[in-house]
C-alpha cells in the first residue's frame, strides 16, 4: 500500500521504518500526533484499547482506521486510494482528536474529539 499511496505524491511514513515493530500503541500514537502526522492502519483494536484512546484523546491525532474483510496491500491500496481526498479533508477541517473507519464504501468518522 505505500507505494500506491506514492505513486500519487502521498508522503508516507512507515511504522517500522520509525519504531521498532513492537513499540506499544501508545508511544507510537504519542510521537506521530506531535509530529502531525495522520495515522492509517488496518489495526481495528486501538479504538478499543483504553491506553491507546487515552493516548488520542490526549492529542492531536487523526487516526484513519482501514476497515474491510479483504485487507490484502492492493485491496486497501484501492480503498484508501479511492478515498484519499476525503481522508485528507477530514485531517484538515475536522476538530482532532477523532477516529474514523476507511471502508470500501466510504469514509466515517467513528469517534470526534473523543469526550
Amino acid at each position: 500500500m505505500p507505494e500506491a499511496l506514492r505513486d500519487l505524491g502521498v508522503d508516507v511514513k512507515i511504522h517500522d521504518e520509525h519504531f521498532a515493530p513492537d513499540t506499544p500503541d501508545e508511544e507510537w500514537l504519542r510521537v506521530v500526533s506531535a509530529r502531525g502526522w495522520f495515522v492509517l492502519t488496518g489495526d481495528k483494536r486501538i479504538p478499543r484499547s483504553p491506553l491507546a484512546v487515552a493516548v488520542i484523546r490526549s492529542s492531536s491525532a487523526a487516526v484513519f482506521i482501514v476497515a474491510m474483510k479483504d485487507r490484502t496491500g492492493p485491496k486497501m491500496a484501492e480503498v484508501v486510494t479511492k478515498h484519499l481526498q476525503r481522508m485528507v479533508n477530514l485531517a484538515a477541517s475536522r476538530r482532532r482528536p477523532f477516529i474514523a473507519r476507511v471502508l470500501p464504501s466510504g469514509v466515517d468518522v467513528v469517534k470526534t474529539a473523543l469526550s
